[in-house]
């Protein structure tokens, strides 16, 4: 879920949070100076996600 919030330390600024369903935190990111800043930043995340690429970088060199 993506909850959009005022940001506190910036004001008339924006922050967006990425949440799962049990209400962890996974992502915060802003501010945003305005709620359209938000909105194209949601749609962007969602467009990059949709594409994104799984990268191991846990793999240990000998």
């Amino acid at each position: 879920m993506f909850e959009v919030h005022s940001d506190p330390g910036v004001p008339e600024h924006y922050r967006i949070r990425f949440t799962c369903s049990e209400g962890t935190v996974l992502a915060e990111l802003g501010p945003f100076p305005t709620i359209e800043a938000v909105k194209a930043a949601i749609s962007r995340i969602r467009e990059m996600a949709a594409q994104a690429h799984v990268v191991d970088l846990t793999a240990r060199v000998a």
